[in-house]
C-alpha cells in the first residue's frame, strides 16, 4: 500500500506536469489569415503627341481612381480625370484648352486569396459613367477620340462626350507558376445619348489577355486588347498590343524596398508604379492601311492597395 508521501509526491509530480503542459500548448501561435487591403486606387496619365503639316498637338490625359472595400469582397470605387490639349496649327496658332472625362462609379465583387502558395483574384461588378464630358468643337471631339486611341479604344464610355454608359465588367486573374501571372479581362453594355445628342443606344465590348512575368526587380508583361465600340460610325472593332512594365515599393525591414511581385501589391508592398506603351494595330487608331489614325499611347501610373 503506497504512503502518503508518495502519493502527495505523485500528485504534485501530476499537477506541475499539467500546470506547465496547459500554458505550452496555449502559447503555440495559430496561422494568421493576411487581412485584404481597405483603400485601394490608381493615378495615370496618358501621353500622346504627334507632327503634321496643318498642327502640331500633344494631350495629355490624367484619370484616378479611389476604391474603398467596405467589405472583403466588395468595393466601391469612383474615377474621372480629364484632358490638356495643347496645338499649335496653321490655321489658329497655338491654343491650349481642358475638358473633363465621363465620371465613373462601380461597385465589385471580389475573390482575392492565396491558394496552395498561389495568388488568385476575381472580380465581376456593375459600373454607371456619368455624362460629364462635354464637346464644344470638332476639335475637342478629335482630341477625346485621340485619348481614347491612346488607350486602345479600351473603356470607351470614359470618354465619349455624348454619351452616358451603363457596363458589366468581370476580370480573372492569378499566378500559375513561382514567377508567371495570367489574366483576361472583358466587359459589356451600352452607351445611351445624353444631352442634346440624338444618338441611338448603342453596344460596347471589349476583351483582353494578359501575361505577366515577375523578375526580382521589376515585372514585365503584355497585354492583348479587342475592343468593339457601336457608337462608331465606321471602323468599329479595333486591336491593340501593350508592352509593359512595373515594379512594386516595400515598407523597410521587409528586404529589398523595390522588388517584383505577382500580386503587384501584399501587406508588405502596398504601392506599384508602371508604365504602358499602347501600340494600336488597325483602323480606327492604328497604322495598318492608309487611313488609320496612327495613335499611339504611353500610360505612366501609381497604384496602391493599403
Amino acid at each position: 500500500m503506497p504512503s502518503a508521501r508518495n502519493i502527495f509526491v505523485g500528485s504534485l509530480g501530476f499537477g506541475l506536469v499539467s500546470t506547465l503542459g496547459a500554458p505550452a500548448m496555449a502559447m503555440t501561435p495559430e496561422p494568421e489569415e493576411q487581412e485584404g487591403p481597405v483603400i485601394t486606387g490608381e493615378a495615370e496619365v496618358g501621353i500622346f503627341a504627334e507632327r503634321s503639316p496643318l498642327a502640331d498637338r500633344a494631350l495629355v490625359s490624367p484619370m484616378l481612381r479611389l476604391g474603398m472595400r467596405v467589405r472583403p469582397e466588395v468595393e466601391l470605387s469612383i474615377k474621372g480625370g480629364a484632358f490638356g490639349l495643347f496645338q499649335d496649327s496653321v490655321a489658329s496658332g497655338f491654343q491650349a484648352q481642358a475638358r473633363p472625362s465621363n465620371l465613373v462609379f462601380q461597385t465589385s465583387f471580389l475573390r482575392e486569396r492565396w491558394t496552395g502558395g498561389r495568388w488568385f483574384h476575381f472580380s465581376a461588378g456593375f459600373l454607371f459613367a456619368l455624362p460629364t464630358a462635354f464637346s464644344r468643337s470638332v476639335v475637342d471631339d478629335e482630341a477625346y477620340d485621340q485619348v481614347l486611341g491612346g488607350r486602345g479604344g479600351w473603356n470607351a464610355w470614359e470618354w465619349d462626350p455624348h454619351s452616358m454608359g451603363i457596363v458589366v465588367p468581370i476580370a480573372l486573374r492569378g499566378q500559375v507558376l513561382e514567377r508567371i501571372e495570367l489574366g483576361v479581362e472583358a466587359a459589356g453594355g451600352g452607351l445611351f445619348a445624353s444631352g442634346a445628342s440624338n444618338d441611338s443606344p448603342s453596344l460596347v465590348g471589349q476583351g483582353a489577355a494578359d501575361f505577366r512575368y515577375a523578375l526580382p526587380w521589376f515585372g514585365v508583361g503584355t497585354r492583348f486588347q479587342a475592343v468593339w465600340n457601336g457608337g462608331r460610325e465606321q471602323s468599329r472593332s479595333h486591336l491593340s498590343v501593350v508592352p509593359s512594365l512595373d515594379t512594386s515599393f516595400c515598407r523597410a525591414g521587409t528586404g529589398r524596398r523595390v522588388r517584383g511581385l505577382v500580386s503587384r501589391t501584399s501587406p508588405d508592398c502596398p504601392v506599384y508604379a508602371s508604365a504602358r506603351f499602347v501600340v494600336n494595330l488597325d483602323r480606327p487608331y492604328g497604322f495598318v492601311g492608309n487611313d488609320g489614325m496612327r495613335v499611339w499611347g504611353l500610360l505612366v501610373g501609381l497604384g496602391w492597395a493599403i
